[in-house]
């Protein structure tokens, strides 16, 4: 944090993919135990950042403008689809430029993480400093999961380098590149990422489980 003032955190929410295994339907729109994916993550995730957006793919962005967010942003992937995940990162990190101020720091959330810790950011925070700028990731002890991380905002030029030639291929290639820190996230189901009809229906029986999902 850079004395005299207040670090500012934006968040973007990662919800690009074609949905190819969910009958083309988008995967954050899906209704989960009567509620869309998009809202439950929303509602964890918006008071952990100062501004909120959701990246999407173009040619679905007529869905989301129709989306009723509030003080949510829609943005469109920044490489129309070529890029994969890693696109909502670069599109974060250039809206967060659009709106100056003091921003220093992305989140970026998976759009089929419905059950994503309530304190994430600040987990994450604890980890990222300005001295040494580079992304922290949460580790679940078993996989790194790539999309529950924080960037630097400085990060965003090699980032959009790497992706434009082919260096950076996925995200996960992008954290390795950067020397992205691990950060340890045990918490159970909270990874909980929803891919297929079976995941949704799986998801539907850990809510009715377990009250502190809903």
């Amino acid at each position: 944090m850079t004395a005299g003032r207040q670090t500012k955190i934006g968040g973007v929410i990662v919800a690009g993919g074609g949905a190819t295994r969910m009958n083309g339907i988008e995967k954050p729109l899906r209704m989960l135990a009567g509620r869309p994916i998009l809202e439950r993550i929303v509602e964890r995730v918006r008071p952990q950042v100062d501004e909120l957006a959701i990246d999407v793919r173009a040619s679905s962005r007529a869905l989301y403008d129709s989306w009723p967010t509030q003080n949510v942003a829609i943005l469109s992937d920044a490489f129309d689809g070529r890029a994969g995940p890693l696109a909502g990162v670069v599109g974060g990190l250039e809206w967060l430029n659009s709106l100056g101020g003091d921003f220093e720091w992305l989140a970026t959330f998976p759009g089929d993480t419905p059950f994503l810790p309530h304190d994430l950011v600040r987990r994450l925070r604890a980890l990222a400093t300005v001295e040494r700028p580079v992304p922290v990731v949460a580790s679940d002890g078993e996989q790194v999961q790539n999309l529950c991380a924080l960037w630097p905002v400085v990060c965003l030029s090699e980032l959009r380098r790497g992706v434009q030639d082919g260096r950076m291929r996925s995200v996960r290639r992008a954290l390795d590149e950067l020397g992205a820190i691990q950060c340890p996230v045990s918490s159970q189901h909270v990874f909980t990422n929803i891919n297929t009809e079976r995941d949704l229906v799986d998801a539907e029986r850990l809510i009715e489980q377990h009250s502190a999902l809903t």
